[in-house]
């Protein structure tokens, strides 16, 4: 895991991490489709849901 991860900013983190934005998308349209709308929210609002990924 880089250490220098630049959470400020959604796509800079995905490239570091070597995560494309379609399958970033997919994982996003999963959580939404598995939690409830207010924790997939959250999650996916949070800076660190690139992690996730």
């Amino acid at each position: 895991m880089p250490r220098d991860l630049d959470l400020g900013d959604r796509k800079k983190p995905l490239e570091q991490l070597g995560v494309d934005l379609l399958g970033h998308a997919t994982i996003v349209g999963l959580v939404k489709d598995v939690l409830p709308e207010t924790q997939a929210g959250l999650l996916v609002a949070s800076r660190p849901c690139s992690l996730t990924a």
